[in-house]
């Protein structure tokens, strides 16, 4: 490498830092608008309520990668109902870090926990009440298919960990499940920043905002 194409390449890395949406693009995603929307945005709490296979989980699995890359030493948490959502969700974020030929070594690489040799952790686990507890400043959390999500889990496992944190982003992602717990409580908050994504979706639709219900509150 020569030292322009050195120079080059840090730029550009700097660039993929402070963007999550040119990160991503990099690795050859191409996110709809409301995805771009998401990874563009610097609120602290996303509410995204969406149809199946609108892309939710893959767009905020791209998170906690970008995190681990560019923050050394920070942790990122993804919280899924059951063990096999949670399989699903460190596959699709191994997914992400396959694409990226400059992504830190793998220095742990479990079922549940992928640490770099950067000292940043990602960490997939399912939803308890114990298993949620116990961790310390996390910069990322993501909570798929929250709507299943015991109310328990967020109430003494989650919320604890935003305390004296006001750095961390809290992802809660999820199709609809009644009208009651802490997830349709959030669908009604101002706190939260409001993404819905309506059925039928068509990834070929060239007016995708037709698709969608975004507000920012």
């Amino acid at each position: 490498m020569t030292r322009e194409e050195s120079k080059q390449w840090v730029t550009q890395q700097t660039l993929y830092g402070l963007s999550r949406a040119h990160y991503v693009a990099s690795l050859g995603f191409k996110p709809f608008l409301w995805q771009s929307a998401v990874l563009t945005s610097h609120h602290k709490r996303k509410h995204i309520n969406g149809s199946r296979q609108s892309g939710k989980s893959t767009i905020v699995s791209s998170v906690p990668c970008h995190t681990a890359k560019f923050y050394p030493g920070s942790l990122s948490i993804i919280l899924a109902p059951t063990e096999k959502q949670a399989t699903e969700d460190i596959l699709k974020v191994k997914d992400f870090i396959a694409s990226d030929p400059y992504f830190p070594d793998i220095k742990r690489d479990s079922q549940d926990e992928i640490a770099l040799a950067n000292k940043s952790r990602i960490i997939v686990i399912p939803a308890t009440e114990r298993s949620a507890r116990g961790y310390s400043k996390p910069m990322k959390i993501v909570l798929d298919e929250a709507s299943r999500i015991p109310d328990i889990v967020y109430k003494s496992g989650v919320r604890p960990t935003l305390t004296d944190n006001p750095t961390c982003e809290l992802y809660a992602i999820s199709t609809p499940n009644g009208k009651s717990g802490f997830f349709y409580e959030a669908s009604q908050s101002a706190r939260w920043e409001h993404y819905e994504i309506r059925s039928p979706w068509e990834v070929d639709s060239r007016d995708q905002m037709n698709l969608i219900e975004y507000m920012d509150e």
